[in-house]
């Protein structure tokens, strides 16, 4: 028997005491919203026009986040899986009534069987299927200068330190001076203009494309 993660229990009693209504406008909110890159930016979208405030719909939406790989792995549909969450959850003393339990499985279904949630948990596995994924960067400039041997300053270098930050791991710095700066910038540059080419050429195909945009 599954059991229910401490972590995940205030959410997964919200979907037990959603109303019909409410519950309507959460299915309403995740088709309006489609697929995102990540699942906060899901959650951000939902939260927007669905009946839970933002903290709620991402405790939601990662349940069912946390239950999709078991589907997948298993190859079983959703049904089965759902019944034994709402087991566990009556175990746990989270959907005591029929009328709550009827609510969770309807609740859970709906997520689990929903593009907008299936698509972004893919999309986010792609994202980071990788040794290291990118989480942010700084560059710290600074000016190194240079003694002679009577200890006065003679010449100066101007230098740069890209500070990389990862997902999950240590991150790394490296020092750059203005060739590599150049450098950089061309390249990511480039990349942006071949990532634009390939933006048209699916939008022309009519497919959609699920990008995080970063936010300051």
């Amino acid at each position: 028997m599954l059991s229910v993660p401490e972590a995940q229990k205030p959410f997964l009693r919200i979907l037990a005491t959603v109303s019909p209504a409410e519950r309507d406008a959460l299915k309403s909110a995740l088709e309006s919203a489609g697929p995102h890159p990540y699942i906060p930016e899901l959650a951000r979208s939902v939260a927007a026009s669905g009946p839970l405030d933002l903290e709620s719909t991402l405790g939601v939406l990662s349940v069912a986040g946390s239950l999709v790989p078991m589907i997948r792995r298993v190859g079983a549909d959703a049904v089965p899986l759902v019944g034994m969450v709402v087991e566990a959850s009556v175990a746990a003393g989270i959907a005591v009534s029929k009328v709550e339990q009827k609510r969770l499985k309807e609740l859970l279904l709906i997520l689990l069987r929903s593009s907008a949630v299936t698509m972004t948990l893919k999309a986010a596995e792609v994202a980071l299927e990788v040794d290291r994924a990118f989480d942010e960067a700084r560059v710290m400039t600074d000016l190194r200068p240079l003694f002679s041997d009577n200890d006065e300053v003679s010449a100066g270098v101007v230098m740069h330190t890209l500070r990389i930050s990862l997902i999950g791991t240590e991150g790394i710095s490296v020092v750059l001076d203005e060739a590599d700066l150049l450098q950089l910038e061309q390249q990511i540059l480039r990349a942006r203009k071949k990532a634009s080419a390939l933006r048209e050429k699916l939008r022309v195909a009519g497919i959609p494309t699920l990008e995080r945009r970063r936010t300051e």
